[in-house]
């Protein structure tokens, strides 16, 4: 199985969420198959299942860091609107910053 791929540079904060959540889901599912194949000594597919586990992770993390640096932007570009418009309200009230 190929590693998983690291996640597109865009996306809206709603699509990393899903996709961040979606590995983790795929990080737990993969770590509980490694457990119980170390338990039974299958320790070939726990192996398997334990780097399955390390890249979904390594995936997810990644995903969560796109989405940090989109919420930042988001919030950055909103407070530029806001300062924007309060210096455009005192321009035509002629009031001055």
């Amino acid at each position: 199985m190929p590693e998983p791929r690291a996640p597109a540079p865009a996306g809206t904060v709603d699509e990393l969420r899903e996709v961040a959540a979606e590995q983790l889901a795929l990080t737990a599912f993969h770590s509980t198959l490694a457990v119980d194949q170390f338990s039974v000594l299958a320790d070939a597919g726990a192996l398997y299942n334990a780097r399955r586990a390390v890249a979904h992770i390594r995936h997810a993390v990644a995903t969560l860091k796109l989405m940090e640096e989109a919420v930042s932007k988001a919030a950055t570009e909103a407070e530029q609107r806001r300062a924007e418009r309060g210096l455009n309200g005192r321009q035509r009230r002629g009031e001055r910053a």
